[in-house]
């Protein structure tokens, strides 16, 4: 009998929280107790921060989610093993959390407002293949195949971007940049990690990316004509 994958056994895990959310329907009571915030970790809710993953605000939240972990959590599993891309979906989703505590603490978070997604080790796989699998082409989010390590870019800079701006203007947003941000930056750590030839592959994405980016809005403005994703939103 074949084992199921580590990525498969996620995706099952946040589509069954998903179905206990439409069959109570009772998002709001579920967001609050078990949603990750400062404020339920200081009341002692410690599970919201394992809970807070598998829950999704929307299917549209959950179908964006789904279809980028089965991108990454394979490339990732297929390099690394079940048991390494478990870890840094765990350990990524913890250090994005880590983030939203620390921003809350200084005030540039909402203290009570809780966080609900598995985003946060998504970005962390994203940011582990990117370093360990640069070249290995998918097609997500666009119809055009692209290697990795362009994909985590284009993600990574537009996710900075938007974490200043809606930090520092004071606007406000569904969508949790902090813990994207701490996500990736833990993949991305854990990834150098595990290459042997990190500095080669270093020097070389780095001078990939002064080459492109110049170029690099004008290659999203293009590619976003093929976001198959984008069609969630319509």
């Amino acid at each position: 009998m074949k084992r199921i994958s580590g990525t498969n056994f996620l995706i099952f895990s946040i589509l069954s929280v998903f179905l206990l959310e439409i069959l109570f329907y009772r998002y709001q009571e579920m967001f609050y107790n078990y949603g990750f915030s400062a404020k339920n970790l200081f009341e002692g809710k410690w599970w919201t921060l394992i809970s807070s993953i598998f829950l999704h605000a929307s299917p549209e939240h959950l179908t964006m989610n789904v279809i980028a972990l089965f991108f990454f959590g394979n490339a990732i599993e297929e390099k690394l093993g079940t048991k390494k891309m478990l870890f840094i979906f765990f350990f990524s989703s913890f250090v994005g959390e880590l983030f939203i505590l620390t921003l809350s603490f200084i005030g540039l978070y909402p203290f009570d407002i809780p966080t609900v997604g598995a985003s946060g080790g998504i970005f962390g796989l994203m940011g582990a293949a990117m370093v360990v699998k640069p070249f290995e082409f998918i097609m997500y989010p666009y119809l055009i195949p692209l290697p990795l390590f362009l994909i985590a870019i284009i993600y990574t800079l537009s996710n900075f971007l938007y974490f200043i701006y809606y930090t520092f203007s004071g606007g406000s947003t569904e969508i949790s940049y902090a813990a994207h941000l701490g996500g990736v930056i833990a993949g991305i750590y854990i990834g150098f990690k595990e290459r042997r030839d990190k500095k080669a592959i270093l020097i070389l994405m780095f001078l990939i990316s002064i080459i492109l980016f110049p170029f690099i809005f004008t290659i999203i403005q293009i590619l976003e004509s093929f976001n198959y994703l984008s069609l969630l939103y319509r």
